[in-house]
């Protein structure tokens, strides 16, 4: 957020409403990480479990992890995986099905064979604070209900991505959107994302495919064999203002331009999962051309993330992994991410790559020649304190401490999308070996969420996938948890404490003649009637007390009882320290208007027995540092 209104956060308020008679005494909001870029932009995005303590912020090493697989974190309870299931080929944070308190997790497995060969599935994972798992809900051919609305067919690798939807159908439970990008809906695979609608315990009640042959998806586009669509897919928000989530689904391998360019697609969704709108994102779509030139290969849409609003312009912005060679030798995967940043319908609008070339990532990391930078992304919310998102960025075939262990890379970005920092999380960095080890073919990385801050202790934490994790079975699969270090936490502001009242007074400061100063300014005569109105201003000379507004409804100035108001601008004693009269012989009124004998300015409301002053820039609202409770 913006430093200004870092520092409301941060301020306690005095809410005066309705001339003094309620008074709301309120502290700063409690801090949630990013973004839930949602309740913006949806539990998926960030979870939704709200830091309560003090905000605190991270360098992006690891403090604690928790494994969850085959042999760890008490998954195997409830379900066993096989060898080349590849558990954690997606992750999302669907938000706290379970009311619990704690942020709950889906799991793609998406070569998973269930009703048939890698069919896939997604495991609803419900977790404990530690990270453990305490409930799991499988979806496949054979749980959860799914085949009561769809069948997966051999291939269709369902479970591909993961996107959280927040709860789009309005029955108070969260949703989700979960990849088959091999389905053949139209053509060899060419992909399919479902919309589910879940159950509080993570059974589907619902669901609604989207595919060129369901939908509506091709009233806007058509896809054709092997463009994958369903490959990755992120929430982001609700960029077209219909108070519905809108989905980004990759198609890395669409052919827009030359071949295997790659894709996006935005589709504005309506409450019964089907594409009301959608916009394509590729070098023939988009605008992404009016800022950079995708090459064969390149593979736009192979990742992408939600990550809420970074540039500052109200509407939410995404992030795409492109696995292309930059930098590099022909035929190895580099990699690169595409900051970019959107209009309400969908297009681009400014784009800011991050690889070996552009962004500045060099400044702090380089990378090999085949790691993969981009094969996931995920928004981590401002886990430094800057106002900016920042990101996480899977290198799943990196080569710290053993082959292809693979790696994550923490980005601090610019409002620009630009980088300022890094800390990176390998074998090597980052103090990920302190609690396991990634052995050769891990690929840590191949997917990432952040889970908000699971553990409570005010700094975001997030999950990691490690498909090639060999717990149970070669390639079985494993999630990791992990908690991020403190590098530092905000300093509570005072707190103010709400105090109550009998209705006796403690003190009191008259306003006359006599008392209080106004005489030092103006001079009541008799009969004046000083007094028979009253309004309270804001702070309108930005003191931080209160001003006043009276009304002398029989003041002669300028003709017998024309009227007058006086502006009070006072102490915290309620001392007068200076006024302006507002009349005809006073205040310019007289350039606008002219007062009568008899005119009772501020006259009577008519359609009341009580005299009212109206001030049209009096907003009723104030904060204040001055306030203080016995």
């Amino acid at each position: 957020m913006p430093a200004g209104e870092s520092a409301q956060r941060r301020s306690s308020c005095l809410k005066v409403l309705a001339l003094g008679f309620f008074l709301w005494l309120a502290g700063p909001p409690p801090f949630a990480s990013a973004i839930m870029l949602y309740d913006e932009v949806g539990v998926g995005l960030l979870g939704d479990r709200r830091m309560t303590s003090t905000p605190c912020f991270t360098d992006g090493t690891v403090k604690n992890a928790q494994k969850i697989s085959v042999l760890y974190g008490n998954l195997n309870t409830t379900y066993n995986l096989d060898a080349g299931d590849e558990f954690a080929s997606s992750l999302a944070a669907v938000g706290d099905l379970d009311s619990d308190g704690v942020t709950d997790l889906a799991v793609g497995a998406h070569f998973d064979d269930d009703g048939s060969t890698d069919a896939g599935a997604v495991y609803v994972v419900f977790l404990e604070t530690s990270g453990n798992v305490k409930a799991v809900q499988k979806l496949s051919m054979l749980y959860g209900n799914f085949n009561a609305f769809y069948a997966l067919k051999a291939s269709d690798r369902f479970g591909s991505s993961l996107a959280a939807l927040g709860d789009i159908d309005d029955d108070g439970i969260a949703d989700l959107a979960a990849g088959a990008a091999f389905d053949d809906d139209g053509g060899t695979n060419t992909g399919a994302v479902y919309v589910l609608f879940l159950k509080t315990n993570g059974i589907v009640k619902g669901a609604q495919k989207v595919s060129t042959l369901a939908g509506n998806f091709n009233t806007f586009y058509t896809l054709t064999g092997g463009d994958i669509f369903g490959y990755s897919a992120a929430a982001l928000g609700d960029i077209d203002g219909d108070s519905v989530m809108d989905l980004a689904v990759g198609s890395f391998l669409n052919d827009d331009g030359v071949t295997s360019a790659g894709a996006l697609y935005v589709l504005f969704l309506g409450t019964n999962g089907h594409v009301e709108a959608a916009q394509k994102i590729s070098m023939l779509y988009g605008n992404f051309n009016s800022y950079y030139t995708l090459v064969a290969d390149d593979r736009l849409g192979f990742s992408v993330a939600g990550i809420g609003d970074v540039n500052g312009d109200n509407v939410m912005d995404l992030a795409a992994g492109a696995l292309d060679n930059e930098g590099g030798t022909d035929g190895l995967i580099i990699g690169a991410v595409y900051v970019l940043f959107l209009e309400t319908n969908g297009s681009i609008k400014g784009a800011q790559k991050l690889s070996m070339l552009y962004g500045n990532f060099n400044s702090f990391h380089t990378l090999g020649s085949n790691d993969q930078f981009g094969s996931a992304v995920a928004a981590l919310g401002d886990i430094n304190g800057d106002g900016v998102v920042d990101l996480a960025v899977g290198a799943r075939v990196d080569d710290d401490g053993a082959f292809n262990t693979g790696a994550l890379y923490v980005l601090f970005l610019e409002t620009d999308g630009a980088v300022t920092g890094v800390q990176k999380q390998s074998m090597l960095y980052g103090n990920v070996n302190a609690f396991y080890t990634l052995d050769s073919t891990d690929r840590y990385g191949f997917a990432v969420v952040s889970l908000g801050d699971n553990d409570g202790d005010g700094v975001a934490d997030f999950a990691v996938g490690a498909v090639g994790d060999d717990d149970g079975g070669t390639n079985a699969g494993a999630v990791y948890v992990m908690n991020l270090e403190q590098s530092y936490c905000e300093t509570p502001s005072p707190t103010v404490t709400p105090c109550f009242t009998d209705g006796s007074v403690k003190d009191a400061q008259k306003l006359s003649s006599l008392y209080g100063n106004l005489n030092t300014f103006y001079t009541l005569n008799a009969s004046n009637c000083f007094g028979a109105s009253i309004a309270m201003l804001n702070d309108i000379d930005s003191d931080g007390v209160i001003d006043l507004a009276v009304g002398v409804r029989e003041d002669n100035d300028g003709g017998t009882q024309a009227g007058a108001v006086y502006l009070l601008f006072l102490e915290t004693n309620g001392m007068i320290k200076d006024a302006k009269k507002i009349s005809q012989l006073y205040s310019n009124l007289n350039a606008f208007y002219s007062l009568y004998s008899c005119g009772y300015f501020p006259r009577q409301n008519h359609h009341q027995y009580s005299h009212s002053f109206y001030c049209s820039h009096c907003h009723l609202l104030f904060c204040s540092w001055d306030l203080h409770c016995d």
